[in-house]
């Protein structure tokens, strides 16, 4: 898999995010109802830098995440809806190469 543009924010921050990261992270995020079905987004996973793709219908992300040098799908809640799990803060639609799509499938059965 080509190099997907994961980026840790803070090499030294650890895995969970401060309570101040969290509440900017919420504010600059673009929100669920403006979101586009389908579209990809990067934002922040945590404090990790990824890309996600939108599922409208299920209102979360699919996300990449690097794990153990590999790289993965991960579902993902938006980081202004409640509930449990990772929440991906989605900051700017962009477009992906090839490498980086996330198929239908994925899309609407990654949990």
């Amino acid at each position: 898999m080509a190099n997907l543009g994961l980026t840790p924010v803070d090499l030294d921050a650890e895995a969970q995010i401060s309570a101040t990261q969290k509440v900017r992270l919420e504010q600059q995020s673009l929100k669920p109802g403006g979101l586009i079905a389908g579209a990809y987004y990067r934002g922040y996973l945590g404090n990790t830098l990824t890309v996600g793709r939108w599922n409208g219908q299920h209102y979360r992300f699919v996300v990449w995440v690097q794990e153990k040098s590999a790289a993965k799908l991960k579902g993902a809640r938006h980081v202004l809806e409640s509930g449990i799990g990772d929440a991906f803060a989605p900051f700017e639609q962009v477009q992906v190469e090839k490498e980086q799509q996330i198929s239908d499938f994925d899309l609407a059965t990654t949990r």
